[in-house]
C-alpha cells in the first residue's frame, strides 16, 4: 500500500506522520515550530521531522498543511496571522529539495481536513461530501469524486463569511451578520462575556450554561442554531452533497446544540433533500492525515 508524509504546520507546533493510503497513522512526530525564528529554521524542524519517521523514505508525496490564505500553484503561503515570517517564502520548493526531491504540496488546514474526513474519516465512501469547521472562525470546503473544490481563486467553500442574519455587527473583515461573526466559537464566547459574565474564557462555558437552563445562555445557543442552519441549508441547496461533516473545536459542545441544529437544517430544505446526514468529524488527527490525503489526490491527478 503506498505512503504519504502528512504535516501540519501551526504557529506553536508542527507535527508530521507517515499515512498510508487508508489514512492510517504509522508514525508521527511533533516539534514546537517556532516561526518567529524565520522560514529557514521552520525548513529544518520540519525536515529533521520527516527524516525521523520511520521508513519515510518510501512516502510517495508530501502534503503540508497551514492556518492561512495560501498560493497552491506557487506553493507559498499568501496571508497567516501566526506564520508571517513564511508568507511569501517558497516553503514547498525547499522542502521538495531538502527531502530528495519528492513532491510537496501545500494545502490550507481547512482544506486538508476536508479531504481527510472525505477519503478517512466520516465521509469515507461518498461521492460528495461538504466539510464545515466550527472553531475560533469558520470555514469549509467540498470535495466531489475525491477532489476539493477550489475554484477560481482558490477560496472555494469559505463560508464563514455568507450573511446568515441582519442582528450581527460587523467584526474585522467579515460582511455584517457573517456566519462566523455569529456562531464561531469566537463569537459564542463574546456574546457570553457580553451578556452572561466577562470572565467567559471560551465557548463551552456558554454550552455549560445552556445546558444547566441558563436563559441567556440558551438564547445564545439558539441564535448560533438559527445560523448554522441557514448556512448549512444553504449548502445543501447549491451543492446536494451525500454528507455535512462537522469539525472544530466548538463540535465539543454537540450535544448541547446538535439536536437542535439538525431540526432546524433539515426544516429549511425540499422534503426530498432530507435523508442526507449531518454527521460529526471523526478523525483523531484531521490535520496530517489531509495534508497526506491531500498529497494523494495530487499524485493522482
Amino acid at each position: 500500500m503506498k505512503k504519504y508524509v502528512g504535516i501540519d504546520l501551526g504557529g506553536t507546533n508542527v507535527r508530521a506522520a507517515l499515512i498510508n493510503a487508508e489514512g492510517e497513522v504509522l508514525a508521527l512526530n511533533k516539534s514546537a515550530s517556532n516561526p518567529e525564528k524565520g522560514a529557514e529554521h521552520v525548513v529544518k524542524v520540519i525536515v529533521d521531522l520527516v527524516r525521523s519517521l520511520p521508513n519515510q523514505e518510501e512516502a510517495e508525496a508530501i502534503g503540508i498543511a497551514v492556518p492561512g490564505l495560501i498560493d497552491v500553484e506557487q506553493g507559498t503561503i499568501k496571508a497567516a496571522n501566526n506564520l508571517s515570517k513564511l508568507v511569501d517564502y517558497p516553503l514547498t520548493e525547499k522542502l521538495s529539495g531538502e527531502l530528495d526531491g519528492r513532491r510537496v504540496v501545500l494545502a490550507n488546514d481547512g482544506k486538508a481536513a476536508a479531504i481527510g474526513e472525505a477519503l478517512a474519516g466520516a465521509g469515507k465512501g461518498n461521492e460528495s461530501v461538504y466539510y464545515v469547521t466550527i472553531s475560533t472562525g469558520i470555514g469549509g470546503a467540498a470535495v466531489i469524486q475525491g477532489k476539493v473544490l477550489m475554484g477560481r481563486h482558490g477560496f472555494a467553500g469559505e463560508v464563514g463569511n455568507m450573511i446568515v442574519n441582519e442582528r450581527d455587527s460587523q467584526y474585522g473583515i467579515m460582511n455584517k451578520g457573517a456566519v462566523e461573526s455569529g456562531a464561531s466559537g469566537t463569537a459564542v464566547t463574546r456574546k457570553g462575556k457580553e451578556r452572561i459574565d466577562a470572565s467567559i474564557q471560551h465557548a463551552g462555558e456558554v454550552f455549560e450554561r445552556a445546558a444547566q437552563h441558563h436563559e441567556e445562555a440558551l438564547k445564545i445557543v439558539d441564535e448560533m442554531t438559527d445560523d448554522l442552519s441557514n448556512l448549512l441549508s444553504a449548502i445543501s441547496l447549491v451543492i446536494d452533497p451525500d454528507v455535512i461533516v462537522l469539525g472544530g473545536g466548538v463540535m465539543k459542545g454537540a450535544d448541547v446544540f446538535m439536536p437542535a441544529l439538525r431540526e432546524k437544517w433539515r426544516s429549511k430544505l425540499f422534503e426530498a433533500m432530507r435523508d442526507v446526514e449531518l454527521v460529526p468529524a471523526k478523525l483523531d488527527e484531521p490535520g496530517i492525515v489531509g495534508a497526506a490525503m491531500y498529497a494523494m489526490t495530487w499524485e493522482e491527478k
